[in-house]
């Protein structure tokens, strides 16, 4: 195609639709480079004829939404922002348990570190106790049992929150001495 013939094929009034090979220019010669697909489109080159049919004729039609189109789009969009709220309630409700758990495996490593630093090894059996932390009263209890090697004891640490559910547990070990 020459560029006199494209500057005309773009200047010139073309029909309301027409019928085009994809791969073809408009005037049916071979576009450079492309190819032809035997499936037809019709391409659409006024704004008016995106939203009117090729069986309405009348003029008077207007080019709005009708009524039932917009119950269907609000019921749907009422859909989605539902399930949008719902999903913030549920990271809400998370965030309070990850910030509690955080909170309680700072009391069973407080707890950790108190069991591991004492001169002598914590005595055989269970202990437990309250301790505040992040302006909460959480309860703790330690087993401290023998391992196979009379050396070395097993401490388990349990931290549970105000509510009485557990939140945290630490199993560590230490040498006798």
């Amino acid at each position: 195609m020459l560029q006199g013939d494209l500057t005309k094929a773009v200047h010139a009034k073309p029909p309301s639709r027409q019928k085009v090979w994809l791969g073809e220019a408009i005037d049916g010669n071979s576009v450079a480079g492309g190819f032809s697909v035997p499936v037809l489109r019709t391409m659409p080159w006024r704004v008016g004829d995106l939203a009117r049919t090729s069986s309405s004729s009348s003029s008077s039609s207007s080019l709005g939404f009708t009524l039932i189109e917009m119950m269907v789009a609000l019921a749907i969009f009422s859909l989605a922002a539902l399930a949008l709220v719902r999903l913030q309630g549920a990271t809400v409700r998370n965030t309070a348990t990850v910030d509690a758990q955080a909170m309680a495996q700072i009391v069973a490593n407080n707890i950790a570190v108190e069991s591991l630093t004492d001169p002598g090894a914590p005595a055989i059996g269970d202990s437990s106790g309250r301790e505040q932390n992040g302006g909460q009263s959480w309860r703790w209890s330690r087993s401290v049992a023998t391992t196979a090697d009379p050396k070395i004891v097993r401490i388990d640490i349990a931290v549970t929150d105000p509510r009485g559910r557990p939140a945290a547990q630490i199993t560590l070990a230490r040498i006798t001495q």
